[in-house]
């Protein structure tokens, strides 16, 4: 079977800023892949959607988030006839229609319908070759390249059929050296006598000439020689041109179109077939299609000169440094699901990422929270915690140099306010002296429950070192969102330095004291007690029906700390759930909550209905951002019936699955059957679960039981069966 096939590249494009489908982009590209490709239709940080019917052409991106934007990037187009031709600001713009254009992870074939051409191009791990053709084989066919507005080097070598340069652009601060270096070779003569290159709107430069200016175009010619077709070789580099031209023979030269496609496509199968499910259709479409998006960041960055060895571009010191290096991820939002499926199906690449992530704190002298391609001051905490912590809890990262690594430079952050804003923790002093975040700080509750559960996975490290006395410690400031909790009122609420709490708080306060939510879905970020918080509510069945107020109080706002409404409050309101913005993040886990309480029905009624309606395959496939595979992250764990909701803890949440069955490959070299007896749309709860033939008591799996491969049998119900499989044994947390 080719999975390929069930991939929509385009899923979750049909976004604007008021109300999010995805908020991504559709990407050709290998898996992690250095360069992504994709096709322009607009001006816009989020340069493509669906409904539009002009193309500029195919972009070189490097763009995580619409939210972080782009950098290292330019864009490619065919025209025919005059240099002016259709030219927009440089760019020649034509009608195309997606109906007719072929768009997968491994390939864009598309119609330029007033060029009377095509583009076709295939990508590498660093590179792409691009295929022109043109219907017209009489007239000038010309090859248009264009920049954003940075600093872009260009020169254009007619002997060697070559154009080589490089682009600064970046959207985030970066030092003075960055660049994307280009080198592009072509497969026909240039005819420079039609060619121009400048600057829209102003004279012509001397094509001849080693030519630097922001907004640099190219309207590159070739001779006619009764050929109605060019190949362009596009090698990239973040290092210099010459190790563009590096990565341009090491993986183009002597390959030709048909065998990089197969190469692109036998790739994504690889990576898409460590999961074989059988579904209904829409349910493999929408599976295939999310789990692509896993395995797109984060993007490799490291390069390979001539002689083999591992070079990568420091963002933090502008210096060539040695061995792998990994960006554009958000760890607030991947840690959650991304990384792991990763332990499950992809351990060799995490290690190499922790690896990668290591190699930015010895060039950086900090751990990043966001990386794009350096350090980005977004989202609170430091998640990448929780991406070192069930690293090692799970047995991913065995070594012990590496996690000693580990442990240092996420305790740097743990006791030491940050050189800069991008870096470490805001509040650090309140929550290690006062233990929380005091109400100065924004976000001051999300931030004192993330530090508190990335403690929970920093002692997970001191544990694998036998440091007793640090994961004494961590383990107590683990539990320092106890400290916010407001038994009167029942939500985490911000306190001051004094102790005081907000006086002008209410439960649908969005932003403020919160992250991209109000207290309702942010009172119960705290993955590793669950136990605990009920305890100091009062019983289990407290906070059950906590959850279930949430899950049933209108989908209420008040814009309070931004002023305004975002897309997510707008997203929340539009369905159905209560005060559960699947949305965003902070929701991912609620549902889940149930069955760690001892209510598996529950979290299945409210998981399989959001899968249902709330996801598929089409533009509008997500109920908002798919961050770096996060939210794809959620529906696949999802569907296959359980899910991480702590991760640093080697156990997954059962849930319900929506497949009726599933093998996956587990990295252990044992399959892991998962079979859902009478799974339909209707039976949607859980009667019982056997794990290979024998009937188990508990609501989780462990991660040695998954990768020890073996069967796994859900028998499912079209009725709640309220704890007929549940005994004291519930999944992890502190408190017991």
């Amino acid at each position: 079977m080719k999975y390929l096939n069930y991939v929509h590249v385009t899923q979750g494009t049909n976004s604007v800023p008021e109300f999010s489908h995805g908020n991504i982009l559709p990407l050709t590209s290998v898996p992690f892949g250095m360069a992504n490709f994709a096709i322009e239709t607009r001006r816009a940080s989020l340069f493509f959607n669906p409904n539009d019917t002009f193309t500029t052409g195919i972009r070189l991106t490097h763009m995580p988030s619409p939210w972080i934007n782009d950098y290292g990037t330019f864009t490619v187009s065919a025209a025919t006839g005059d240099a002016n031709g259709a030219a927009i600001d440089g760019r020649q713009r034509s009608a195309y229609t997606l109906r007719r254009t072929v768009y997968t992870p491994a390939e864009i074939d598309m119609e330029l319908m007033v060029h009377r051409a095509r583009l076709h191009l295939v990508p590498t791990t660093r590179c792409g070759l691009l295929e022109m053709s043109w219907e017209e084989p009489e007239k000038t066919h010309r090859f248009v390249m264009t920049h954003g507005d940075a600093e872009i080097m260009m020169k254009v070598d007619a002997a060697a059929r070559r154009v080589t340069g490089y682009t600064r652009t970046h959207t985030w601060p970066a030092k003075d050296n960055f660049a994307l270096y280009f080198a592009l070779d072509f497969d026909r003569d240039f005819d420079l006598s039609k060619s121009t290159v400048g600057v829209p709107g102003q004279a012509p430069l001397d094509i001849g000439a080693v030519n630097t200016a922001k907004r640099l175009a190219l309207n590159l010619a070739f001779v006619n020689d009764g050929s109605a077709k060019v190949s362009c070789r596009i090698g990239t580099s973040f290092i210099s041109v010459e190790q563009a031209v590096t990565n341009l023979e090491t993986e183009l030269v002597g390959k030709d179109f048909d065998t990089l496609l197969h190469d692109a496509e036998e790739a994504w199968e690889e990576k898409l077939s460590r999961i074989e499910i059988e579904a209904d259709e829409k349910t493999m479409h929408t599976f295939y299609s999310c789990l692509y998006r896993m395995f797109l960041f984060p993007r490799i960055f490291h390069e390979y000169d001539k002689e083999g060895n591992q070079k990568h571009y420091s963002p933090s010191t502008g210096e060539i440094c040695d061995g792998p290096f990994y960006t554009d991820n958000g760890f607030w939002d991947t840690y959650k699901t991304v990384y792991p499926m990763y332990s499950l199906i992809n351990s060799d690449g995490y290690t190499d990422m922790c690896r990668g992530f290591l190699n930015f704190y010895d060039e950086a002298g900090w751990l990043p929270r966001w990386m794009s391609p350096g350090a980005v001051n977004c989202m609170p905490g430091t998640a990448i915690d929780a991406v070192f912590g069930d690293a090692v809890e799970k047995g991913v990262v065995t070594d012990k140099k590496m996690i000693e690594k580990m442990f240092e430079s996420t305790m740097k952050h743990v006791l030491n306010p940050a050189p800069a804003a991008e870096y470490g923790r805001d509040g650090v002093e309140g929550f290690n002296t006062l233990g929380y975040v005091t109400s100065d700080h924004r976000e001051s509750v999300n931030k004192t429950q993330d530090y508190a559960y990335g403690n929970f996975c920093i002692a997970k490290l001191a544990k694998a070192l036998g440091k007793e006395k640090e994961y004494a410690e961590l383990m107590k400031t683990s539990l320092n969102y106890r400290n916010l909790w407001d038994n009167e009122v029942g939500f985490m609420r911000a306190r001051d330095k004094d102790g005081n709490r907000r006086a002008d708080w209410n439960p649908f306060q969005w932003g403020g004291d919160y992250t991209e939510g109000s207290s309702w879905q942010n009172s119960f970020a705290l993955f590793h007690d669950y136990l605990g918080l009920a305890k100091i509510m009062g019983g289990k069945d407290k906070l059950i029906a906590k959850l279930d107020d949430l899950f049933s109080t209108k989908p209420y706002y008040d814009v309070y700390g931004y002023g305004f409404e975002i897309h997510e409050m707008i997203e929340m309101a539009a369905v159905d759930f209560g005060q559960f913005a699947i949305s965003n993040q902070p929701s991912f886990h609620l549902p889940y909550i149930y069955a760690m309480l001892g209510k598996p029905e529950k979290t299945a009624y409210w998981t399989r209905r959001a899968m249902k309606e709330l996801f598929n395959e089409t533009p509008n496939g997500y109920p908002g951002d798919e961050d770096n595979g996060s939210m794809a992250g959620w529906f696949v764990f999802s569907a296959l019936g359980f899910y991480p909701v702590c991760p640093g803890a080697a156990e997954y949440v059962v849930g319900s699955p929506a497949v009726r069955s599933a093998v996956i490959h587990t990295d252990s070299g044992k399959d892991l059957v998962i079979r859902a007896d009478n799974n339909t749309a209707e039976t949607v709860y859980v009667k019982n679960i056997k794990v290979n033939g024998e009937t188990i008591h508990r609501t989780f799996f462990t991660q040695e039981e998954l990768k020890a491969g073996g069967v796994i049998e859900f028998k499912m119900s079209k009725e709640p069966v309220p704890g007929s499989y549940i005994d004291a044994e519930l999944p992890y947390s502190v408190e017991h």
